[in-house]
């Protein structure tokens, strides 16, 4: 295959990315929500695209500021779906915040000082894995661990994290500045268009 791995496969993702999904859908989801705006001019769908991006941050951001928790509801699902997995683990606590993990798919390691487990999965995604869970419940106690699982998980998937995307700027000055620069070639265009119109027509001898 000519793609590179770090683009499609999981064991090659750059943990800098802090995200373990890939998908293809967001460029169909995007033309399907251009429609008919698609056969207008540049200027138009580009005008289009902006506002259509303003509303869609404006909602995520109302969204965003009803959430309660630290964590987005995404990110609370993984973790309790990860959470219910550990149960079925075999866990050695070796000290200094260190575990040995045992199941069905093997023996890994976790270091909860240095938020590092051996199959990189909690590298990856940001979220702490099945195993992750099992040696942060063992080290906060079952009683507080949904209040103390926020601090192992990557900053970057917070509330406040999240909500800092969610920004943008109405101003319609650089807009208007390339709608008219448009308007003044398509005007150029159009007295180029006459003059090479009437150059061609003939001239009647009387």
């Amino acid at each position: 295959m000519d793609i590179d791995p770090q683009h499609w496969s999981r064991y090659a993702y750059d943990p800098v990315i802090r995200c373990d999904h890939v998908t293809n859908n967001m460029t169909k989801a995007f033309n399907s929500m251009l429609s008919t705006h698609r056969a207008a001019s540049y200027l138009d769908l580009l005008e289009f695209s902006r506002r259509m991006v303003m509303r869609k941050f404006n909602d995520r951001k109302e969204e965003c500021s009803r959430w309660s928790s630290v964590l987005p509801p995404r990110v609370h699902v993984k973790i309790l779906k990860h959470s219910r997995e550990s149960r079925t683990l075999t866990m050695i606590a070796a000290g200094n915040m260190e575990y040995k993990l045992i199941g069905a798919s093997g023996r890994y390691a976790v270091k909860l000082r240095e938020f590092n487990y051996e199959c990189g999965s909690w590298q990856v995604s940001g979220i702490p894995c099945c195993h992750a869970m099992a040696a942060i419940s063992h080290y906060c106690g079952r009683a507080v661990v949904k209040d103390k699982v926020a601090e192992f998980v990557h900053s970057s998937l917070t509330k406040s994290a999240y909500i800092q995307t969610c920004r943008h700027d109405p101003s319609h000055s650089r807009s208007k500045k390339v709608a008219r620069s448009s308007s003044m070639h398509n005007e150029s265009r159009s007295y180029k268009t006459y003059e090479s119109t009437t150059s061609q027509c003939p001239t009647w001898q009387t």
